[in-house]
């Protein structure tokens, strides 16, 4: 029977130790856990605020694109118009070079051209109208 509470004795005091080695790995996996824990908090709320920062830099990159769409185009009915204005000014130079000539020729011309042409009258004709279509390849008709 002494060789059985020995045994008991013995197996107990091995069971106390596997209980004391299994109760730091527990502590210690609690202590992980905790860890973990923290580290998965930290990590949401990271993610959390690059969400946040991510959804202002798209507001903003929006606010940009429409800003440059308005900008391009500012421009471009800037460049149409001053295209327009250089055009007219093309056109005023050259009715302008047209007068200077015209009146360098007039000076240059003999006393009587100046005097016809000064005394002259211009007279516009009408144009003759146009043949229908239809009636271009007929021979007119005849009145008996």
């Amino acid at each position: 029977m002494e060789k059985r509470c020995k045994e008991a004795v013995v197996a107990r005091e091995h069971l106390a130790d596997k209980m004391t080695e299994l109760e730091r790995e527990r502590k210690a996996s609690d202590k992980r856990n905790g860890e973990m824990l923290l580290r998965i908090g930290k990590l949401g709320s990271e993610l959390e605020e690059e969400k946040e920062l991510n959804k202002c830099l798209t507001g903003n990159q929006q606010r940009w694109k429409e800003r440059l769409e308005a900008v391009e185009h500012k421009l471009h009915s800037t460049v149409e118009h001053k295209d327009h204005e250089i055009q007219d000014l093309k056109e005023q130079v050259g009715d302008l070079m047209f007068y200077l000539q015209t009146q360098k020729k007039i000076e240059e011309s003999s006393e009587e051209t100046r005097q016809e042409i000064q005394d002259g009258r211009v007279v516009v004709a009408k144009k003759p109208s146009a043949m229908n279509p239809s009636s271009a390849g007929k021979k007119p008709r005849r009145k008996k």
